[in-house]
């Protein structure tokens, strides 16, 4: 699949983000499937997944990378994955990064302009939508991670979905109050916000709507954008050891 972007000052291609998922696939060494790629300046940019202990049936699913222009989370995860965590008991299927085009340029939208984050109700869905679909289906997972950041704010927050996981998205906004400033105004994009926490989603065709129909628990993290990125990549690991204990 070609990309149908070309090079522009606003799509200026970022080769440090490109090396980080080629280092990836080699820490990963060859244990992924690479389930479709697309190629932009002469380079291969591919959508995998990768399954930690694939045996086991309790599932934990991870996502990074659905929005180009927040970084820290695939960052995270390269350095998640690179550090080999030893996990028991459970299946972490891991999606690290979503769009590697929108990554590798800093934009949030694929190579044909969609914002995937708004496609998962379309008549004809993107082939990221299709896949994360798929693999959803295939793994049924019993918790997802999705890890976004919000490139304006300067508060971290969380969306909820699945009332069962109340007290665990609290112990993560107190573990995460050490490092950042948990959002304290009443509401946030429209959403009414309790300590740094948004239960109730109003409908916008994302991920996190598509997993709410399929009864399945997800917490959607942001990160302030206006924190450094280091800071930002720094906290997203603690969230990631956090979920997986």
């Amino acid at each position: 699949m070609v990309s149908k972007f070309e090079y522009s000052p606003y799509h200026k291609f970022i080769p440090e983000r490109f090396e980080l998922l080629d280092n990836l696939r080699l820490i990963l060494n060859k244990n992924y499937k690479i389930h479709f790629s697309i190629n932009y300046a002469n380079r291969k940019l591919p959508f995998i997944s990768y399954v930690i202990n694939p045996k086991v049936k309790e599932t934990i699913m991870i996502t990074a990378g659905c929005h180009g222009n927040e970084p820290a989370p695939v960052y995270a995860l390269y350095n998640f994955l690179k550090n080999k965590p030893k996990i028991k008991n459970k299946r972490i299927v891991v999606i690290p990064c979503i769009v590697p085009f929108g990554f590798c340029l800093h934009i949030d939208r694929n190579c044909n302009g969609i914002d995937i984050n708004r496609d998962f109700f379309s008549k004809q869905p993107q082939r990221e939508t299709k896949f994360l679909k798929q693999l959803v289906k295939k793994y049924n997972p019993t918790f997802v991670l999705n890890m976004h950041e919000d490139p304006d704010e300067n508060m971290f927050f969380l969306y909820l979905e699945g009332e069962k996981y109340a007290q665990k998205a609290e112990k993560l906004i107190s573990l995460i109050s050490k490092d950042m400033k948990v959002y304290k105004r009443k509401k946030v994009h429209n959403e009414l916000i309790i300590n740094g926490i948004v239960k109730s989603i109003n409908s916008s065709k994302s991920f996190e709507d598509y997993l709410k129909k399929q009864n399945i628990p997800n917490f959607c993290v942001e990160t302030p954008g206006t924190y450094p990125l280091q800071d930002r990549i720094k906290v997203y690991e603690k969230v990631l050891k956090f979920i997986i204990k």
